[in-house]
């Protein structure tokens, strides 16, 4: 599930792309692509995701984000209205 080649890898440069890295306090990540063949995102369009995570949630430290774009698909910025991180259950050792 995790890439730790420390780079993104490009896409089609028509498409776009956003991923998703979730880092723990030994900068483990888990990585998370809203499609991973790419798809082309439209403006004023929501497009929520969810994803379960192997990690701990007492051991986040950060998440990362990367959104690749192709030239002239979308405008210059991306809002991300949030981003919700729930703990459904793991055992404390």
């Amino acid at each position: 599930m995790a890439n730790h080649s420390g780079t993104f890898d490009s896409i089609n440069p028509l498409m776009t792309q956003v991923e998703l890295r979730f880092f723990d306090r030994n900068d483990t990540y888990e990585q998370f692509f809203f499609s991973k063949k790419s798809e082309i995102f439209t403006d004023e369009t929501e497009y929520p995701r969810l994803f379960v995570l192997n990690t701990n949630p007492m051991r986040l430290s950060k998440i990362a984000m990367k959104w690749t774009r192709g030239l002239n698909i979308i405008a210059t910025k991306m809002n991300v209205e949030s981003i919700k991180v729930t703990a459904l259950s793991y055992k404390r050792l």
